[in-house]
């Protein structure tokens, strides 16, 4: 019975750092994809998002 119980605490503690995880990551991605969608196909105007 104690190897389940460390088994079901051991995901249970995997589970919750995925979440956090996905969390931290969520944010800065959607930045970048913000930042992409803006940007826009013009050559020019790449470069001037790429410099600020």
């Amino acid at each position: 019975m104690r190897v389940v119980a460390c088994r079901q605490s051991a995901f249970m503690v995997q589970g919750r750092f995925l979440d956090g995880a996905d969390r931290e990551l969520r944010t800065p991605i959607t930045v970048i994809r913000g930042h992409l969608t803006l940007m826009g196909d013009d050559p020019a105007e790449r470069e001037e998002t790429r410099r600020c």
